[in-house]
């Protein structure tokens, strides 16, 4: 959901616990700065798929939905490897390009775009090239939460806890302490 909802719905406790980039967070709302490094795939329905095919195919072939801001790089790196890429569809987010996904079109999106009960009947590829815009891609993020809600609900702390290591992929990436924020942010 857009940023300013889930800033909305954390505040007045409709959830529990929101992720949105740290430049957003702007509410009376604790939060803790989370550093995480995203890696990319190409996501395709199986149906456009030939029995045997490559990454290479399906940037050439699938109609492709790409976020519009990655369009010149991704062009420019097929090329220099031969390829034309099939961009059909230019979209704003990554979440609409995922949501292309289940409308037929092929698309590079982050490797946890899809739960892995969301992946059935989509194929996920390798990128068959490097693309340097996307091989750097580390946001800065926060995991925002009321503190009326580490009051009223014991434990809290632990699902907390729980987050950030899930989300950072282990406990040496986790935010420790000293980066989390018990007063709005700025």
């Amino acid at each position: 959901m857009p940023t300013k909802s889930v800033i909305e719905n954390v505040t007045n406790l409709t959830l529990d616990l929101g992720l949105v980039r740290i430049a957003e967070a702007v509410s009376d709302l604790r939060r803790c700065k989370l550093q995480i490094r995203f890696e990319y795939a190409l996501f395709v329905q199986e149906e456009l798929l030939p029995k045997q095919c490559e990454g290479k195919w399906v940037i050439e072939h699938a109609p492709m939905a790409l976020v519009a801001k990655f369009q010149a790089e991704v062009r420019k790196v097929a090329e220099e490897n031969r390829l034309t890429p099939n961009i059909r569809l230019l979209c704003s987010t990554f979440p609409q390009a995922r949501r292309a996904v289940s409308s037929g079109y092929a698309a590079i999106l982050p490797t946890n775009a899809f739960m892995p009960s969301d992946l059935a009947g989509i194929r996920q590829f390798t990128l068959p090239f490097q693309i340097p815009e996307f091989a750097s891609t580390e946001a800065n993020l926060a995991l925002v939460w009321n503190k009326r809600s580490e009051k009223i609900r014991p434990g809290f702390r632990k699902v907390i806890d729980a987050f950030k290591q899930e989300l950072c992929g282990s406990s040496q990436n986790a935010a420790s302490p000293a980066q989390e924020s018990k007063t709005p942010l700025q």
